[in-house]
Order: C-alpha cells, then sequence, then structure tokens
C-alpha cells in the first residue's frame, strides 16, 4: 500500500504577527469599542496590543484578515485613538478624520470621527491597487463616505 501524502503546512496568516489570535466573540470581550468588522471572505481575528500606554481593555486594538478587493488578502486593524496625535509623515489623520493616507507603500491609514485608528495592509502577493480598494472599502463603512482626498503618500 502507498504511503500516504503529508499535508503541506498552511502559509502563516499576516494577523500572527501582530496579536493573539482567537475567536471574535472573546476577541469583543477584550475590546471596549465597537469595531467595523469587513462582511466579505473568511476572516481571522486577534486582539492587538495598544498604540501607546497601559494594556487594557480600553486601549486594545483588534485586527482581522480576510480576503479583499480581488481576493487581497488583507490585515484590517482598528484601535481607539485615546489622546494620541495621529501623524504619517506630514499628513495628521487625527486633525483630518476620514482621509486616506499610504504611510508606506501598500499600507493605508485613517481615522474616524468615532476617535479610531484604522490601518488596512496587504499580505505578500497582494496588490497596491487592491489593499488601496480594500482600504477605501473600509474608510466607507468606517465613514460612509468616500476619501476626502486620493491617498497621498507620506514618505
Amino acid at each position: 500500500q502507498p504511503a500516504a501524502q503529508p499535508t503541506p503546512t498552511p502559509k502563516p496568516l499576516l494577523i500572527d504577527d501582530r496579536g493573539i489570535v482567537m475567536p471574535l466573540d472573546k476577541v469583543m470581550r477584550q475590546v471596549a469599542f465597537r469595531p467595523y468588522l469587513p462582511m466579505q471572505g473568511r476572516q481571522v481575528f486577534a486582539v492587538l496590543p495598544p498604540l501607546g500606554g497601559a494594556d487594557t481593555r480600553a486601549t486594545r486594538g483588534l485586527g482581522v484578515e480576510y480576503s479583499g478587493k480581488n481576493g487581497a488578502q488583507v490585515v484590517r486593524s482598528e484601535w481607539p485613538a485615546q489622546s494620541f496625535t495621529i501623524r504619517f509623515g506630514k499628513h495628521d489623520l487625527s486633525a483630518s478624520p476620514c482621509t486616506l493616507a499610504e504611510y508606506d507603500p501598500g499600507k493605508f491609514a485613517f481615522t474616524t470621527k468615532t476617535n479610531l485608528v484604522e490601518t488596512v495592509q496587504g499580505d505578500t502577493g497582494s496588490s497596491r491597487a487592491d489593499v488601496q480598494a480594500s482600504a477605501q472599502e473600509a474608510l466607507v463603512q468606517a465613514c460612509g463616505v468616500q476619501s476626502k482626498s486620493p491617498a497621498p503618500k507620506t514618505r
């Protein structure tokens, strides 16, 4: 009888490096805000360390890895902004909520009017255009509008 073929190890998820992966109901008990969650594709959730300050329920973030536009694997991360100024280069996102900014090639960020900081970035192999389209979808979901301006490069 032929030997069984070994099962290949699945590719690690980008979110594995961001926080502690767990089911959504457990994640929701670890954060103090109501996140905006993508509605498409397989979703993997994680609790993220805070942007700064003490690691408490009020400061932790939430991450979700999912299939975005055109199947791009993306991670959307959300945190309470606390009292931080959120700046990428010369672009102060805390002063201009609902404006999408590209802070690194293929990595996008914005703040919401409800005082959340959001980032969207793609996994290896995801095109910049598809990640930007996924970030634009996230912005529309969180802000209810298209970005106030095109995604400026802030590097």
